[in-house]
């Protein structure tokens, strides 16, 4: 019981850590839309690719 508690924890930071990871890469690529529009739908169907 405790090992699956332990990887459960362990699967949800991971979890967590990869939902950062892609806000981090969101807000970057937001930023360089920000300064470079014409690129905006390169950047974003990159993005979602």
């Amino acid at each position: 019981m405790s090992r699956f508690s332990l990887l459960s924890t362990l699967k949800l930071s991971l979890f967590n850590e990869v939902i950062w990871h892609n806000e981090k890469r969101r807000r970057s690529v937001e930023r360089l839309v920000g300064t470079n529009p014409p690129s905006k739908t390169a950047v974003l169907s990159l993005s979602s690719a």
